[in-house]
């Protein structure tokens, strides 16, 4: 079995998807050519984008309330802690796609040390 993963090294995975992501989003959207070489369309890096950024905003205010530190437009701590609460055993269903974990990867499960390595996410899919 590959080794556990910890927020940071799944955060920073999620960053280099993000950056290539991102990169990717500044060619022509109507290029048809180049997105299907890419095996993606526009629309289809957007929405992975979108939701890459939230499982990424997520672990964010994970690693900051586990340091007593506010993430984002959070008024206070104990309202972060709540937020948190509610989310950690939502599964991440097609973000954990995105980084090749099981749809049913949550938080709980990555602080607990039950989520194996990543597969390698590529610029392109």
């Amino acid at each position: 079995m590959s080794e556990a993963l910890d927020v940071r090294s799944l955060l920073d995975r999620i960053n280099h998807r993000l950056a290539a992501l991102r990169r990717a989003l500044a060619h022509d959207h109507h290029d048809e050519t180049w997105w299907s070489a890419h095996d993606v369309t526009a629309p289809q890096a957007q929405y992975e984008r979108h939701i890459l950024r939230w499982l990424a905003h997520l672990l964010h205010v994970d690693r900051a309330t586990a340091r007593g530190r506010i993430h984002g437009a959070f008024p206070n701590l104990d309202a972060q802690r709540v937020w948190l609460a509610k989310t950690e055993t939502h599964s991440w269903g097609a973000a954990a796609r995105y980084v090749g974990l099981s749809e049913v990867a949550t938080l709980v499960a990555l602080r607990a040390g039950r989520l194996g390595g990543v597969a390698n996410i590529s610029v392109a899919r």
